[in-house]
């Protein structure tokens, strides 16, 4: 079954969760290069692919993120070395499903100009050297994007030299935009014109605050929504992030009812706590939580699915009218230059301090 096939046939498409931290608690060193585990340890990619599968994703990501020749310099592989080499492995841990696999596409890491140094063209050659050599995924993923000016670089690289679909996330703060100040209505009209096929939002926050952001994402599109938030934020101490999988879950709008019966199959066991370095089963955390299942009320979580669902089914929302998109891109058109002249000031201010 094809990405846009899945899209079809299921309510809600699972997607797996992050990488880096597994990869640490594997060993991965501080300041090591991800991408080069595909090759220096790909028993370690497997595995995790196949934890997510077994957790009940219908789309992993592959181990690509930053696989970009920027990235890539300082561990001695290259993009045409890093990601068939982790496609290969999702491929692998994919074996006996129906799980697809995602060539998963994360910013380069340099900003374009004028904030940054690095051309539109230059964006685009990068991107297009990760879609060649991740040919052989089933779709392609854009994550944590916070540059629209970017993320159109990437799609159009796509769009040019790839016939997968594409899924668009951005990454965005408290006050409904990204870092560099695009506002949620830019990002859903530009990437629906471009024709994606999925867009969305990842990391930035946690589930509970990026509720206002997808309820707002959907006033802007008919597109499929993607939401893949953050488990809350790292404690600065324990790095651990301070939302546990079941406050996580019920977040998401899953109900007890239904982590009971994955703590059954067993795909909750070794969940970690937020505020303990140990692991424990599920019946160990709800214990260590003071939650009583069997006398749990379940009318405020059945509130809250409801209320997920028409966020998410959302897609018939009222369309805006034209003026109101007028008036949007002039606003951030306005903050725009706002950004570039603060840029401006502040690099003066160097060039007077040097």
């Amino acid at each position: 079954m094809d990405f846009r096939t899945l899209l079809k046939t299921k309510e809600f498409v699972i997607l797996d969760g992050a990488m880096g931290t597994m990869l640490q608690a594997k060993g991965l060193e501080m300041g090591g290069t991800p991408e080069a585990l595909n090759i220096d340890k790909p028993d370690w990619l497997v595995d995790i692919h196949r934890q997510y599968i077994n957790a009940g994703s219908d789309i992993v990501y592959a181990n690509t993120f930053g696989a970009n020749r920027h990235k890539l310099e300082k561990c001695g592989y290259t993009v045409q070395q890093a990601i068939p080499a982790a496609v290969k492995n999702a491929r692998k841990a994919c074996e006996g499903t129906d799980t697809l696999v995602a060539l998963d596409i994360g910013p380069i890491g340099q900003l374009l100009e004028p904030t940054g140094t690095l051309t539109f063209e230059e964006a685009y050659d990068i991107y297009k050297e990760q879609i060649l050599a991740g040919a052989d995924a089933d779709l392609i993923v854009f994550e944590t994007m916070t540059d629209l000016y970017e993320l159109k670089a990437a799609v159009l690289a796509a769009k040019e030299n790839s016939d997968l679909p594409i899924v668009c996330t951005m990454t965005f703060e408290e006050n409904m935009r990204t870092f560099t100040g695009v506002a949620i209505s830019s990002m859903a009209l530009t990437l629906e014109g471009l024709g994606v096929d999925a867009i969305g939002v990842n990391c930035s926050l946690g589930p509970k605050e990026l509720y206002p952001v997808v309820e707002e994402l959907c006033k802007w599109t008919n597109l499929p929504v993607v939401v893949k938030p953050n488990a809350g934020l790292p404690d600065p101490q324990t790095n651990e992030y301070n939302v546990g999988p079941k406050d996580f879950a019920e977040l998401l709008g899953v109900s007890v009812k239904t982590l009971q019966r994955w703590d059954r199959e067993g795909i909750l066991k070794a969940n970690r706590t937020p505020t303990d370095r140990r692991y424990y089963t599920y019946d160990q955390y709800l214990q260590f939580k003071g939650i009583n299942i069997e006398h749990e009320e379940l009318s405020s979580q059945e509130e809250l699915v409801q209320d997920i669902i028409s966020i998410l089914h959302a897609f018939s929302c009222r369309l805006y009218g034209l003026r109101k998109y007028k008036k949007q891109i002039e606003k951030d058109e306005e903050i725009a230059e706002e950004l570039q002249d603060r840029d401006q000031s502040y690099r003066r201010a160097e060039d007077q301090n040097t």
